[in-house]
């Protein structure tokens, strides 16, 4: 999702600064493999509608000949200026841009809105992912949590403990669910949790894409770097995974996330705004860090 995001942030200001708009991939690190056999040409052209002009229009072709372009990577984005400030939309940022008509709009209500624009996986994708989460039985109101840990050990978070993911279920059942804690869905890239959750709450009826995993074996924690040996198979697979836990949490009656992943932020921008249904467990070293 954080590739995802800075799609998203050069959509807008493209939109912002009335410029064209195509997205570069090939130097994006998910699509490297140690076997060339097994590489993806495009991880948005595998699985979403288009985004932007493609690399191979005339407009793109021309301004790339004439240098007449700025590229925008993760880095340059996220840079700590008052400009690339503005770039990344925080909650309190106003933007307006006439010719979407949009006048002093919230950088989160942006992003919200922006992303129902430009956001759209192909149709095999959705049809999947909604046949997926149908098989799951969530037709009634349900709790989605999402834990993430994998690589992100390397910034340097502190990892929410289950405890805490326990007694936020407990407090949103009390206040949302009657009393009754309702089906609780998992979006994780470690599914060692599901086994600590369900020993904490053996009576509480927990569900995750980790329970149709044949093994738990490479999926203890997601890590760019293991997508080097990955096959075409085991990266649609990961997507496929990735699209129903994105619309689970999105379609949940009550979402339990973190802040240290931009998976939280991606599912808030799917939701409806209604922040009394979106929480953010408290983690050390998060405190600064942008919230709703």
């Amino acid at each position: 999702t954080n590739a995802l995001k800075n799609v998203l942030l050069g959509g807008i200001l493209s939109f912002e600064e009335d410029r064209c708009f195509t997205v570069h991939e090939a130097d994006n690190e998910m699509l490297k493999r140690s076997n060339p056999e097994e590489a993806l040409t495009s991880i948005i052209q595998r699985y979403f509608e288009p985004i932007g002009l493609p690399e191979d229009d005339q407009l793109v072709k021309h301004a790339g000949k004439h240098r007449n372009f700025e590229f925008q990577d993760h880095k340059k984005v996220w840079a700590s200026t008052a400009f690339n400030y503005r770039k990344r939309r925080p909650m309190e940022h106003e933007t307006s841009i006439p010719s979407l008509g949009y006048d002093h709009m919230k950088g989160h209500d942006l992003k919200r809105e922006m992303l129902r624009r430009m956001w759209r996986p192909l149709p095999l994708v959705r049809n999947a992912t909604c046949n997926s989460l149908s098989e799951f039985g969530l037709r009634d109101d349900f709790i989605a949590i999402s834990v993430r840990r994998g690589d992100k050990s390397t910034e340097n978070f502190v990892f929410a403990k289950m405890n805490q993911y326990i007694e936020a279920i407990h407090t949103a059942a009390q206040k949302h669910f009657g009393g009754t804690v309702p089906k609780i869905f998992v979006a994780t890239d470690d599914c060692t949790v599901m086994q600590e959750l369900r020993t904490l709450r053996p009576h509480w009826e927990f569900m995750s894409e980790c329970d149709n995993l044949d093994t738990h074996e490479g999926h203890a924690g997601f890590a760019l770097t293991a997508m080097a040996d990955w096959s075409i198979e085991e990266t649609d697979a990961h997507f496929r995974k990735f699209f129903v836990e994105l619309y689970a949490m999105a379609i949940a009656k009550y979402f339990i996330g973190v802040t240290y992943t931009n998976v939280s932020w991606w599912v808030y921008f799917m939701r409806s705004q209604d922040k009394d249904t979106f929480e953010i467990l408290k983690t050390p070293g998060t405190e600064k860090r942008e919230s709703i």
